[in-house]
């Protein structure tokens, strides 16, 4: 996906150039929720796979999906564990963990 920008002077950009500071503001969320997460394995198992199955040259681990990488940080649950079923318990155990709920 692209991104853009009404901001003058800037044109529509694709790629890592966009992935990138999406990637590094899930990053810093994650070490916001737990300072020794392991960003790492959160970003890259719950990445939601394109392209070729599983890792790939074109698209890595695919799209990032801050959601679910705040799951694996919060909820180690077993994998397949529905995320409408954990999502609750996680925005509740992510709000006392921020000092919000």
């Amino acid at each position: 996906d692209c991104v853009s920008t009404q901001t003058p002077g800037f044109s529509t950009f694709c790629g890592t150039s966009a992935a990138a500071p999406h990637v590094a503001a899930i990053a810093a969320l994650l070490l916001e929720i737990d300072p020794s997460a392991d960003v790492t394995t959160a970003l890259t198992s719950s990445a939601i796979d394109i392209e070729t199955v599983g890792v790939d040259t074109l698209s890595g681990h695919g799209i990032a999906d801050a959601f679910a990488a705040a799951e694996v940080v919060l909820m180690p649950e077993p994998a397949g564990t529905p995320a409408l079923v954990l999502g609750g318990a996680l925005l509740r155990r992510l709000a006392r963990r921020l000092g919000t709920g």
